[in-house]
């Protein structure tokens, strides 16, 4: 079923090109469909067992999480199965609404073999309905599903590929990206959207024992106001100068008392090691010592984080305190900024910016207004001598 192309929605002038050129095939594409066995479409009251599937990295995840019960609910006579990589998957883990993980990457899937071999997969589950959550760039989703033989089809179409599509979900206009699935998934069920954009983790008597150990052997006073400090980013976009993180963590750090928590995986351990030695004493490192559900509950135990828009950000909001983040600059403020109240997008207005010149944008964020937005918000929020009481003894 062909739909208005909203030429508007896209970010460059190839994109849209490439979708009114999909729309123009619609009739090929809904051929194909049909040859490989994705047709017809069944009503919502005999879907069994779904999949959903898009984006897969960290905060692509946690952020559709809150819409989970509602979907489960507006739905409840299909099971929901996720198709996510290996590693991101682990906020998912325990997630009551999620029947299985099915691990795969659809990025990773570059060459004609993989490609078929992951159809193969998903073919084999015997799907009613997938869910391509994903706002823009949801081709390859579709395509997946429809090699798959999955009859129902639920997706954005304003983007083109609606051939694909058998259950268009209408278009808003730019949103942020929870509140774009929380759309969806109301406009699929019927629910009034009013339930809250907070991702949800759900934690393990493990993941709880492994963050409370990890947080003994740091021996942070109970009083101390901690923050969490990620700087490293797996996005292909430009991150906030570390010099600049660096000038921010010793002012917070003298003139505030704060202490100062440097957190990522593996990789990042030679960075925030070198990071630490430039900071005052005394500073505590975290680099992949815990899953992504352990080092949520972790940061429960802090008063804010400093980041980089990456997947820690989201695990910050999980967690319930402040967070303090510089937006990615290659998506529109309203797609990528704030979601919920306790974030400060840190990041100018500038958007949808090629690499070059993210960087420069970013470097004119001074290092002294974000002391100063940070400083004041803790000394308003976490008042000095104050415990924390959700910390181990």
């Amino acid at each position: 079923m062909s739909q208005r192309i909203q030429f508007g929605a896209f970010r460059s002038r190839r994109n849209a090109v490439f979708a009114l050129l999909s729309e123009t095939a619609g009739p090929f594409l809904s051929l194909y469909a049909r040859r490989a066995g994705a047709f017809p479409p069944t009503p919502p009251s005999r879907w069994r067992r779904g999949l959903l599937l898009g984006a897969g990295h960290i905060g692509d995840l946690l952020y559709r999480t809150p819409s989970l019960p509602a979907l489960a609910s507006g739905l409840p006579d299909c099971k929901w199965e996720w198709l996510a990589p290996k590693g991101p998957d682990e906020v998912l883990s325990g997630n009551p609404h999620i029947a299985r993980i099915l691990n795969a990457d659809i990025e990773e899937a570059g060459t004609r073999a993989q490609w078929t071999e992951l159809s193969r997969l998903i073919r084999a589950r015997n799907y009613d309905v997938a869910v391509c959550y994903d706002v823009g760039g949801y081709w390859r989703p579709l395509k997946l599903c429809v090699d798959a033989g999955i009859q129902n089809r639920v997706a954005y179409a304003n983007k083109g590929f609606s051939a694909w599509v058998t259950s268009p979900i209408p278009a808003t206009g730019p949103a942020a990206y929870p509140e774009c699935f929380r759309h969806m998934v109301s406009a699929l069920t019927g629910l009034l959207p009013a339930w809250p954009p907070k991702p949800l983790v759900y934690l393990s008597d493990s993941d709880r024992g492994q963050a409370e150990d990890c947080w003994r052997r740091l021996n942070i006073p109970q009083q101390a106001r901690v923050l969490a400090c990620f700087v490293t980013t797996r996005q292909p976009s430009a991150t906030w100068p570390l010099d600049h993180f660096c000038s921010t963590l010793r002012a917070l750090q003298e003139t505030a008392g704060v202490r100062v928590l440097l957190a990522g995986g593996p990789s990042d351990l030679h960075v925030l090691t070198g990071l630490a030695r430039r900071l005052a004493s005394p500073v505590s490192v975290v680099a992949g010592e815990l899953n992504l559900r352990a080092l949520c509950h972790l940061l429960s135990f802090c008063s804010a984080a400093l980041t980089t828009d990456s997947g820690p950000r989201h695990l910050a909001n999980a967690a319930g305190i402040d967070v303090f983040f510089h937006r990615n600059l290659a998506f529109r403020k309203l797609e990528a900024g704030a979601y919920l109240a306790s974030e400060y997008d840190l990041s100018p207005d500038a958007e949808c910016l090629p690499l070059r010149e993210q960087e420069s944008v970013l470097r004119s964020v001074a290092a002294e207004t974000v002391t100063a937005v940070i400083a004041e918000r803790l000394g308003r929020t976490h008042p000095h001598g104050r415990p924390h009481e959700g910390r181990p003894a």
